[in-house]
């Protein structure tokens, strides 16, 4: 589906391998955290096909694309078939 597409499915795709965003020592250093909202797209086979920022924190953007790139899904289903469809992960930054 082309992003912002809606696909109708009965079950949403679920998150089965999620990988941890490496936190940019720029950003660590200056201070910033917050949330990355990422739109994924989960292909048929529950890998993600591509990311787009939706909400952006610049300096952890690419962080945050990075790391939903290696997130691992169970995908969606529509009539009990895989499907590919855009999800909403947000990946969130914060500083300890």
């Amino acid at each position: 589906p082309q992003f912002g597409e809606y696909v109708y499915v009965e079950e949403l795709p679920e998150a089965i391998t999620k990988v941890p965003p490496t936190y940019p020592d720029m950003a660590r250093e200056a201070n910033v955290d917050g949330t990355v909202m990422v739109q994924a797209l989960v292909g048929k086979d529950g890998r993600v096909k591509d990311v787009r920022v939706v909400k952006s924190i610049p300096i952890l953007d690419q962080s945050a694309t990075d790391a939903v790139k290696k997130w691992v899904f169970k995908p969606a289903l529509s009539n009990n078939k895989p499907v590919a469809v855009w999800v909403a992960v947000p990946v969130r930054f914060t500083l300890n």
